[in-house]
């Protein structure tokens, strides 16, 4: 009985990994995807044109305001769903990039990270990195 416990805890270790890989590797493409996202101004009329939004905060970049919806398709969750965890992972890269490293090195839970991202939202971008 004693090998069949270690054998589990062994499997929930490695599923807890793959878990906290996969949650960094979620930051990295939802940054990628709001780096390379636009839309086609050929198929959309002059009243629907796209405008950049910053939806992570002071520092953060402009995305595509049509991104949120797409995110939402491709994630399976509501827009503001979507929008909320585009805003985390943005937040992370361009405000406290040393935090996000440790996300992707996985020394931190990317949803410890982005808490602590969440609680310097108010301080300058400058000043971001430092606190955490």
């Amino acid at each position: 009985m004693k090998d069949k416990a270690r054998e589990i805890a062994e499997q929930l270790r490695s599923a807890d990994e793959l878990r906290r890989f996969a949650e960094a590797q979620i930051l990295t493409l939802l940054c990628d995807l709001a780096d390379h996202y636009e839309v086609d101004y050929d198929q959309v009329l002059e009243v629907l044109a796209e405008r950049r939004v910053v939806v992570g905060g002071i520092g953060t970049p402009a995305v595509s305001e049509f991104i949120g919806l797409e995110l939402a398709g491709l994630l399976r969750c509501p827009p503001i769903v979507a929008a909320s965890k585009l805003a985390d992972a943005l937040s992370l890269k361009h405000r406290h990039p040393r935090l996000y490293g440790a996300v992707q090195e996985g020394r931190i839970e990317a949803a410890r990270a982005c808490k602590a991202a969440d609680l310097c939202r108010e301080l300058p971008a400058e000043g971001a990195d430092a606190v955490t």
